[in-house]
């Protein structure tokens, strides 16, 4: 009995240090001209539409952004640039541990102006093979058949009636 009390102890303080953890997800993505040019120096605005704040990242030589460490949630992504129209989409939904990419083409004209895309296509998940799905806790609760015992407490498999 006391071996039982003391891994279930070492399993309960081992596993505490998960509680703390975030599963960070990103957005990334490349910005170019109507000709297909990457444009750099181009001015990212990420806002979390939970929390109303926002990262600001600039494209690199590249063209490239990348913005890290986002929680779950439903975010807005405006990107402008000196001499193109500002480009904004709503809506973009960033699910746990997802690597979106999402790219801009942005069209020539004033950065007063601007394009807005608020029903996205869904986000393609280009920066790793790994797959995952969101799951409601009721299945969680309910999807499971109860397990049996054997005498001595090991669990070894589910009750058939």
């Amino acid at each position: 009995m006391r071996f039982f009390i003391q891994a279930l102890l070492t399993l309960v303080v081992s596993a505490l240090p998960l509680l703390a953890q975030t599963f960070p997800g990103r957005i990334l993505g490349t910005v170019t001209d109507p000709a297909g040019a990457v444009i750099p120096a181009a001015t990212v605005r990420v806002t979390s539409l939970g929390t109303n704040r926002p990262v600001v990242v600039q494209t690199n030589e590249m063209g490239n952004y990348a913005v890290s460490n986002l929680e779950r949630g439903e975010y807005q992504i405006e990107v402008t640039a000196l001499g193109f129209k500002k480009s904004i989409r709503r809506g973009m939904v960033l699910e746990l541990q997802q690597h979106a990419k999402v790219d801009f083409t942005l069209e020539v004209g004033e950065v007063s102006q601007s394009l807005e895309v608020v029903a996205a296509a869904p986000l393609l998940e280009t920066a790793d093979s790994t797959l995952g799905k969101v799951v409601d806790n009721q299945l969680l609760q309910v999807g499971f058949p109860p397990l049996r015992s054997e005498p001595g407490g090991r669990a070894c498999g589910p009750v058939h009636d």
